[in-house]
């Protein structure tokens, strides 16, 4: 059976992962079903090879809702501990873009929207962080990442690049991108590591007050992730993880708003 483009949204578990989830399917059998729609896979990629792997019929499920890009993102949202950049990297993909642009050319063709084209993008973008729970900000970032450096998506995804790291390499020369990635993909440099190979790089470029103004921005967000994702797998009961979550949302909503200004400021960096 093909998979659906929007089933491809999300990245394919590694050889270890699939291994240990078709250990698990085999001993305890396949708990959550494969769902499709328009006669393909529409999630459960993964369960799906391990299934083949070690000879298990799969179960189907079709999906008959109406929104199936909703579904796709809520269901492997709630399953996956994906950190804010491999979120905003998943609001880039173009299949979930082209959704979203799809659905504003509709609201203006049906006068529910007047969007005038130049804003059109902003739109998009914004819709698609919130699908995803990211800021349409952080989802531009991603989108030149794609579009400047596409071979940094896939690690992106992958949860083997942070934001910071993927700008510095998206800024740095081919040249030195490529062997810095190698090294990094090859766990020969750590990320850390990784950021002070690019230094001279961005060095050279002189960056203005401006980029190293939003250079502190992502550094903040870069801390804020590991935070998050340190509180996530922290052996807290789940009712203190989800008090402290709130009182760090309302936080950061505040914190956002001072931000702002900064990513307005800071809209022109390049």
């Amino acid at each position: 059976m093909k998979f659906h483009k929007l089933a491809k949204l999300f990245p394919l578990l590694d050889e270890v992962e699939l291994r240990a989830l078709a250990d698990d399917i085999k001993k305890n059998g396949l708990i959550e079903p494969i769902w499709t729609f328009e006669d393909q896979i529409l999630d459960g990629r993964n369960r799906f090879n391990a299934c083949e792997a070690i000879g298990v019929k799969p179960k189907f499920q079709e999906y008959k809702g109406s929104d199936p890009v909703a579904f796709v993102i809520a269901i492997n949202i709630l399953r996956r501990h994906l950190s804010p950049w491999q979120l905003a990297i998943l609001a880039s993909e173009p299949a979930l873009i082209e959704h979203y642009r799809e659905q504003a050319k509709e609201r203006e063709t049906l006068g529910k929207a007047k969007l005038p084209d130049p804003s059109m993008a902003g739109q998009v973008r914004d819709q698609a962080g919130a699908a995803v729970g990211v800021s349409g900000k952080y989802v531009e970032y991603a989108m030149k990442i794609r579009e400047l450096a596409p071979e940094l998506v896939e690690p992106s995804k992958a949860g083997k690049l942070d934001a910071i790291t993927a700008v510095a390499l998206a800024d740095a020369p081919s040249g030195l991108r490529n062997r810095t990635l190698e090294r990094l993909m090859e766990n020969k440099i750590s990320i850390k590591e990784a950021r002070a190979a690019l230094q001279p790089a961005k060095a050279a470029a002189a960056p203005g007050p401006k980029q190293q103004l939003l250079d502190q921005v992502m550094s903040a967000l870069d801390g804020l992730d590991e935070a998050v994702n340190a509180l996530v797998k922290s052996s807290l009961p789940e009712t203190t993880k989800r008090e402290y979550g709130r009182l760090t949302f309302e936080k950061i909503s505040i914190i956002l708003t001072r931000l702002k200004k900064v990513y307005d400021y800071s809209d022109d960096v390049r």
